[in-house]
């Protein structure tokens, strides 16, 4: 079934690129284990700029009609109040640290072994919104799924449980379904308003103790609040605040003037969002808190992309917010540099914002930031649609090799890079990392998962095929550079295949 969908500002086509110049590469059977490289090669393909014109292009384009997710165990924690503890030094923290070695367990991602426990079925076709002949919603695309987010491993939050289950939620066409893995079935449905709305990204985050700017919740001493808080967005330019408590949205936030494709809370601003948009703009926001009535949230900044640039299919925000990375749908990734000074401006910026807005005064116009680096589509780079960005070192490890470099894939390449943006040039990248990847034929909208914990670091992909593939990206291994100057690339650790599902081509 083709798509094509009409956008209140602009045509968004999610039909899949076609008739791709065949890519040649040289690879050799290998694993991990074994350091058998495989080759880097790139050849540019005739239709390249016929790949870029998508946006945002359909990530379900090889996938069963209904959509299905596996389910494994993960964490689930809801929102609401927990009692804070008053830790001693007597009673501090297990750590795993001892005067001789450090005591690491490895995760069970690379080694456990998983069943298929549900196989849920999403958005169904009673909620298709028809608004013309000639456009129509298939709502069993699902654009985006996200888990939510747990407690902090230490304070008084530090609650979790191993074993606990963690809910998690999804989008498509103008709703939203949040899941109990524990019960394996949808609990909760939001359904926007606006039935134009097609929402193709979401973020989690989660505010805790101060970050909720809400001192009543803190006046006894005896209990601390806390809440998870959903961002979606989509083709109609706002984004909604989601409390999955109350079910409902309970904020708007205005300023984009065309669809917005992809978002992400910053890790150390629990309240900072950044939203990537088709109007060729990031946007920085401050939420604010989500249990006053009165709209205390605010937009801090506007990152404005080069000329000739692609629209935003992709955005990552460094640990110590000192880069933003933005990937493109034509290939082209752009790099933003945020200095302490800056950060400070936006932090003070927000809270004289929330002191004038008592006294009715309006906010200042929105500072602009322009890029630091252009990284171009080409062979040195990627490729068609940039899928995916994330910057490494989300769980404040420094002192990780990798610590602040980027992953990202094209979607006309065979491979995800994981590269150093402090060496890499407009023309020269400084590739830490090959990971081998199969030809996906020029189907869009790959996402990929790093999993950052007890200093390693995993990530995890999805093909058009049904299979995973979990890469060990952390082992402290690099591709060497070959005679014929290419990269030799890691095969991933392991590949799980998803039994009794089907995917046809």
């Amino acid at each position: 079934m083709t798509l094509t969908r009409q956008s209140s500002r602009s045509k968004l086509d999610t039909r899949p690129a076609t008739g791709r110049a065949t890519r040649t590469s040289k690879r050799i059977s290998s694993s991990e284990e074994d350091q058998q490289p495989t080759k880097r090669h790139k050849t540019a393909g005739s239709d390249h700029q016929t790949a870029a014109k998508n946006t945002p292009s359909q990530p379900t384009a090889r996938r069963t009609a209904s959509q299905r997710l596996t389910i494994d165990k993960s964490n689930l924690d809801h929102l609401g109040k927990k009692k804070a503890t008053t830790e001693t030094p007597s009673k501090s923290p297990k750590k795993t640290t001892t005067k001789s070695r450090t005591i690491r367990k490895k995760l069970p991602l690379l080694d456990g072994s998983y069943i298929l426990k549900y196989v849920l079925k999403g958005h169904t076709e009673f909620n298709v919104p028809v608004r013309d002949k000639d456009d129509t919603e298939d709502s069993k695309d699902i654009w985006c799924c996200e888990f939510e987010p747990v407690a902090s491993d230490v304070g008084p939050f530090g609650r979790q449980k191993p074993g606990d289950l963690q809910s998690f939620a999804l989008c498509g066409s103008y709703t939203v379904l949040f899941a109990d893995p524990a019960l394996g079935r949808y609990t909760k449905k939001y359904t926007h308003s606006e039935i134009q709305e097609i929402f193709y990204c979401m973020a989690w985050t989660r505010l805790e103790g101060q970050e909720l700017l809400d001192g009543s919740l803190l006046d006894d001493g005896d209990e601390v609040g806390f809440c998870n808080i959903l961002a979606v967005a989509g083709r109609v330019g706002s984004v909604k605040l989601l409390n999955p408590l109350q079910n409902d949205c309970y904020r708007y936030l205005f300023g984009h003037q065309k669809a917005i494709l992809a978002m992400t809370f910053s890790k150390t601003e629990p309240r900072w969002l950044f939203t990537a948009s088709a109007d060729k703009t990031v946007r920085l926001w401050d939420i604010g808190s989500p249990t006053k009535k009165m709209d205390d949230s605010l937009c801090l900044a506007e990152f404005i992309l080069p000329p000739r640039s692609g629209d935003p299919s992709a955005v990552s925000i460094s640990y110590d917010l000192s880069r933003l990375i933005v990937g493109c749908n034509n290939g082209d990734m752009v790099e933003f540099n945020l200095s302490s000074s800056q950060l400070d401006k936006y932090r003070k910026s927000a809270k004289t914002f929330r002191s004038d807005r008592a006294k009715g005064n309006k906010h200042q116009a929105v500072p602009h930031v322009g890029s630091s680096t252009k990284y171009p589509a080409g062979d040195e780079w990627h490729e068609g649609y940039v899928d995916d960005v994330c910057i490494l070192g989300q769980d404040g490890d420094e002192k990780s090799a990798l610590y602040n470099t980027i992953v990202s894939r094209g979607s006309a390449d065979m491979e995800i890079l994981v590269w150093d943006p402090a060496n890499s040039t407009k023309t020269d990248a400084d590739i830490r990392l090959s990971l081998d990847w199969p030809d996906a034929a020029d189907c869009t909208g790959l996402k990929f998962k790093v999993i950052e914990a007890a200093g390693q670091k995993v990530l995890l992909a999805g093909d058009y095929d049904g299979q995973i593939y979990i890469y060990d990206i952390g082992n402290e291994k690099e591709s060497r550079t070959l005679k014929d100057g290419s990269k030799e690339q890691f095969e991933p650790k392991r590949v799980s295949v998803v039994p009794g599902i089907n995917v046809p081509h």
